[in-house]
């Protein structure tokens, strides 16, 4: 049995930031600060894009695992990790900009990191049966990334493309939802493996094999991607622009309407096709193998 316990704390990561942006007007109605992009510092260009060193993260994790492998009949062992990820910037050599929320306040952007695994365990068996038999299987599983509440479009006005805005939601007049304040499901799977072994002679062995993936055939359907506007990871406004409450993004299937924000499955019961699905369906392959 062992037990490891990290802390990193990491500084001057990569962060993608426009240069060329004026000082934000807050907007009393709903609290928000607003860019003006006409008034930018060097009006004869756009948007500059520049890779600074300022972002950073810290990770602590405990891990704890076990072994046995005395006998030559049974052997197993398992893993399980407890940990937290923080950062204010999650992005790996983004080619395009930006994920923050505001230029002007970098320090809002510090929270869970979109790779952020709370918890996480992994564990195998391999059990040597008489007649030649060998049973092996695994089993992982793993609780969900963060997801960021993101408006779903360039509220603010500093120019950055739909597709990497990082502008979040906001629960009440000038607050805004934390980064990555929300939870993804977790995903789990368990993976069997049955062989048996006829000899012939001592140098001929005729191996046959069975193999199940996904044995328990666990749906492993999450929200997402998780870390980009996609249509179930887009939860709104929140507070729109003139200070009304704005509800979560919904939409509506054979006059049912329901939220789309963490949308598993829709209103007619069929999983929402913007999701994603983590390894696969149940699976089995048989082999034959000759070893000589």
């Amino acid at each position: 049995m062992s037990a490891q316990f990290n802390y990193i704390n990491t500084v001057h990561l990569e962060r993608n930031r426009d240069y060329n942006l004026p000082a934000p007007v807050l907007r009393a109605s709903d609290g928000r600060y607003i860019y003006t992009r006409s008034n930018r510092p060097l009006p004869q260009y756009g948007q500059i894009t520049l890779r600074e060193s300022s972002a950073r993260s810290m990770y602590r994790g405990g891990s704890f695992s076990t072994r046995y492998n005395a006998s030559k009949r049974l052997q197993f062992g398992a893993q399980y990790t407890l940990a937290q990820a923080y950062d204010d910037d999650s992005n790996e050599r983004d080619a395009t900009c930006c994920r923050y929320d505001s230029a002007a306040n970098f320090k809002a952007e510090y929270g869970y990191s979109s790779y952020d695994i709370r918890n996480q365990f992994a564990g195998y068996g391999i059990y040597n049966l008489p007649y030649g038999l060998h049973l092996s299987g695994t089993f992982t599983a793993s609780s969900g990334q963060p997801i960021d509440p993101l408006a779903g479009s360039n509220v603010n006005g500093d120019s950055k493309s739909q597709s990497t805005s990082g502008d979040r939601a906001f629960k009440a007049v000038g607050v805004e939802f934390p980064r990555d304040s929300f939870r993804n499901v977790g995903w789990k799977t368990v993976n069997l493996r049955l062989l048996k072994d006829v000899k012939f002679r001592e140098k001929y062995t005729l191996q046959f094999s069975a193999e199940m993936f996904n044995l328990f055939n666990f749906n492993n359907v999450i929200v997402g991607p998780a870390d980009v506007n996609n249509t179930n990871t887009i939860y709104g406004l929140g507070i729109n622009p003139d200070g009304s409450v704005a509800p979560p993004r919904t939409d509506t299937i054979n006059g049912v309407t329901s939220s789309t924000f963490m949308r598993l499955k829709r209103p007619d019961g069929l999983y929402d096709a913007n999701n994603s699905q983590i390894g696969t369906p149940f699976q089995a392959q048989f082999g034959v193998r000759f070893l000589f």
